[in-house]
This record gives structure tokens, sequence and C-alpha cells, in this order.
């Protein structure tokens, strides 16, 4: 790490040290909630200033700091250039994004921070029930009201396989996002571990393929190494008609403020009661991948409409049989500020 803690930021430490007079009073002087949030995101970095950090700065130095600006250009990206992160995808605050399985909704609503305040175009599931989601995490609570209060959407029971089946989905999106996705079942067996996760993946991208917009992407990212390797996520993605793999970039945490991956039960190495959210992000530093896939709108617009005729059903706007397995079906529980 290049920090030792928070206050190795303002005093010194390795990065502290690296950084101006005026980066430092930049901080200090930020409105208590957005510096405890750059601190952390600071101190919790494998890679120094991360993109986020380093635009508050600039924003609260008034656009200034050119002595900062070249030293950080480096250090504000977790690994090699913005274009090559998974960061880059979420630029834009205009996007229309739908967020799959997401745990606690640290990663959501570590976008609400990223667009300064803003959620209007977000809208955030979890598998879980709102009562089983309190009880298994404690800060869920916290995520769900920066979200609310950004005015995004957040809902539960949202089964990944079977989108159709959620009726608080407002297609078309610009991203549909599904972040370490696992079936969480505790199987010993790694050949039965691989094929039931790679059926969850495939049952993803079957289902959510059809609510992107034709320039939109669906983005699953995946620890690397195995068992993860031998997922397959490009191939799964490729079998799936109309969909085509347009890139795969590097995942970092540290690029998204208050993200804290959690591990699904019977995941290989689940943290204990109280584990600290550096230790499972920590294993993700060791090597995240985002599969990013885009949609031939055309292609599959077509084959849908002929399989529709086929069977006297009406068009791509029919809702698909589901296509079986242990996935119970969910029509989703929103809940809105």
């Amino acid at each position: 790490r290049t920090v030792k803690g928070a206050k190795g930021v303002m005093k010194g430490g390795s990065l502290g040290g690296k950084m101006s007079k005026a980066t430092k009073n930049a901080i200090k002087h930020m409105p208590k909630g957005e510096r405890a949030m750059v601190l952390a995101t600071l101190k919790n970095s494998t890679s120094g200033m991360t993109a986020w950090s380093h635009k508050k700065i600039m924003e609260r130095k008034g656009g200034g700091g050119k002595e900062d600006a070249s030293a950080s250009a480096k250090s504000s990206r977790p690994a090699g250039s913005q274009s090559q992160n998974a960061f880059a995808l979420f630029s834009k605050p205009d996007q229309r994004i739908l967020i799959i399985g997401d745990g606690n909704f640290s990663f959501a609503a570590s976008l609400v921070t990223i667009f300064n305040g803003k959620g209007e175009n977000i809208t955030a599931t979890c598998y879980d029930s709102k009562e089983v989601l309190h009880a298994k995490y404690s800060d869920a609570k916290v995520h769900i009201k920066t979200l609310l209060n950004a005015g995004a959407s957040v809902h539960y029971e949202i089964d990944a396989t079977r989108l159709w089946a959620f009726h608080g989905l407002d297609a078309p999106y610009d991203l549909i996002v599904f972040n370490f996705p696992h079936v969480g079942l505790g199987i010993k067996d790694q050949a039965t571990n691989i094929a039931a996760n790679q059926e969850l993946v495939s049952g993803f991208l079957h289902s959510a393929h059809k609510y992107i917009h034709p320039k939109g992407a669906l983005c699953v990212t995946v620890k690397k190494g195995e068992p993860y390797d031998s997922w397959r996520i490009a191939r799964l993605g490729l079998a799936v008609p109309g969909l085509r793999l347009k890139t795969a970039v590097d995942f970092q945490p540290s690029a998204f403020p208050s993200f804290a991956h959690q591990r699904t039960a019977g995941e290989r190495g689940v943290a204990a009661e109280g584990e600290k959210k550096e230790e499972d992000n920590g294993l993700i530093g060791n090597g995240a991948k985002t599969f990013v896939f885009s949609g031939d709108a055309e292609t599959g617009d077509k084959k849908d409409t002929e399989k529709a005729k086929a069977k006297g059903k009406g068009g791509p706007g029919a809702k698909p049989k589901a296509s079986g397995g242990v996935a119970k079906r969910r029509s989703g529980k929103a809940e809105r500020k």
C-alpha cells in the first residue's frame, strides 16, 4: 500500500510526501463527507491517487495544481490508461445503468459518488429479500440511503437469469452490470461448481441482452485465476444470439469509492463476520477483469420475431419462458424515497 492510514495521507506517509501543500489544503477544506471519502479512497488504493479522488482534489483547487496533475497522471488510474480500465465505462452520468446482484449496494452507491450525487439514471438490484439483505450486510442501509437520496431506484429479490419477471425494468439501458456473479452454493466438486456458475452467467446474458440499447453494453466482472478462468465468460457471451464480445478490461475496486466486494456464502474463502472490506477487495486487487459485450439489436430482434411468429406469440416483446434450473421466479420489490 502507498498509504498506511488516513493520517499518512495528510501528514507524510509515502503518498503524503508526494502531495503539495496546495493538495493537502484542498483536502482539508473539503466538506466533511467528501473529505472522508477522499481520505478513505486514498488509504485503500493500492496504486496511489485514484481517478475519482484526483478529480475531487482538482475541483477543490479550482482546476489548478499543475504540479500535482503531472505527478498524479500515472497514479490516478489503478493500472494502465483509463480506457483500459472498467472505470472508463462509467464516465457519463447521463447513462442509464442497471446493476444486477449488487450485494450490499456499495457499487451502485459508489457510482452516485462518482456522478457527484446524481443517481436518477441508476437502477440497483440485489437477489436477497430486504430482510435477508439487512441481516447479511450491516452497511447496506447507508448505501441504500445514498441511492434513494440521489434519486436512484432500489429493488430486491431480482433474479439475474429471469429479468423478464422484473416488472421494474425501464429498458433500454446503456449499461447492464453484473459484478462478481457466484451461485454461492458451497459446491466442493470443482467441475460441478464451474458448471453451476457458467449456468448463472449464461442465464444472465441470455436474460439481459434484450434490454440493452443498440449502442449499449452488458458487463460481467470476475476474478482472474482458477476456477474463474474456467468459466470461459467470453465463450458464454458468444453463445448468445446477437451478442458479441467488445472488449475485456481490468477492474480495480480502488477506482470506485465505497465499493466493497461481498463474497457469497459458499464462495471460496468467505470472509468471517466482521472482516474488513479491504481484505475482500484485496483479493480482487490480485486480478479481476470486466468482459464487455455489445448487442446486435437488429439480428437479435429479427430472430426473436421469427421465433415469436412461429409460436404465435406476437413479436420480440413477448416474455420468454423460464430456462429451468434452481432459480426461483422473482418479480422484485422496489424501494423509492
